[in-house]
């Protein structure tokens, strides 16, 4: 599981992103291309899937208050899952620049995100 953000944490991310709607089956991050975009969940739910080859392989659902993220996307290298949104709902997204901006000016934020999203195999925490 992947650590959750709380609503105060959720509207101090907002402030440094913008606010979007999603629409089932979309696809937010496609494995194998560059990445640059965060997502934070605020309503309905994502699916992130090994990269398509002729077997997709579902990896974790992820539902309100938690985020996406890998280290490819903070060292501008492609990506390594699809995330899909499997129910339409709204995000937070967060540019790359937006998500580093926001890791340097808030401390609770900084610790949290950079040690649980980007880490393989998280275990479900409140950061």
């Amino acid at each position: 599981m992947f650590p959750a953000l709380n609503p105060e944490q959720i509207q101090r991310a907002g402030a440094h992103g913008h606010v979007r709607r999603v629409q089932g089956g979309e696809i937010l991050v496609e494995a194998g291309l560059q990445n640059t975009r965060f997502f934070i969940v605020k309503t309905g739910q994502l699916e992130i899937v090994r990269p398509p080859g002729t077997d997709e392989r579902f990896v974790a659902p992820l539902g309100p208050g938690q985020f996406t993220g890998e280290t490819s996307m903070l060292a501008g290298r492609r990506g390594l899952v699809r995330i899909r949104v499997s129910e339409a709902g709204v995000v937070i997204e967060l540019e790359r620049d937006q998500l580093l901006a926001l890791v340097q000016t808030d401390s609770e934020l900084g610790k949290c995100v950079p040690d649980h999203a980007f880490s393989h195999g998280a275990r479900a925490i409140n950061c």
